[in-house]
């Protein structure tokens, strides 16, 4: 069993409205310049039998896109050399027309999706 979830982080805090005195606007201090961003897959993989855990994970700049989940899926398929069932949440890039024929092509990767409104902390 396989559980999975991506998440990305940025090294410049977000802009939001803050309170302040009458007639002065506050000022927050943030970084100039490039914003770093980081974004991140974590693979949580349980053996069924022995109850074995290993953890893998992806961190790249760029997005992770849902054209690179089947790439990164047949990593994963390669490195544990089993068949991989995957319990994934239910956002629309998982569960989408192309992401669904990607998955359904691969008979060694079976999908589980999380029912809706469940979100795993």
């Amino acid at each position: 069993m396989v559980f999975a979830d991506e998440c990305g982080a940025s090294t410049s805090p977000p802009t939001r409205r803050t309170w302040g005195r009458r007639g002065r606007t506050p000022l927050v201090a943030t970084r100039r310049g490039r914003r770093e961003r980081a974004n991140a897959v974590g693979w949580l993989c349980v053996h069924p039998a022995t109850g074995t855990v290993k953890l893998f994970h992806t961190v790249q700049r760029s997005a992770i896109t849902a054209a690179m989940l089947p790439t990164l899926l047949d990593r994963l398929h390669r490195a544990l050399r089993s068949t991989v069932v995957l319990i994934w949440d239910n956002h629309s890039s998982h569960s989408g027309k192309r992401m669904t024929a990607q998955i359904t092509a691969r008979d060694r990767v079976r999908v589980v999706f999380l029912p809706p409104g469940t979100r795993p902390s």
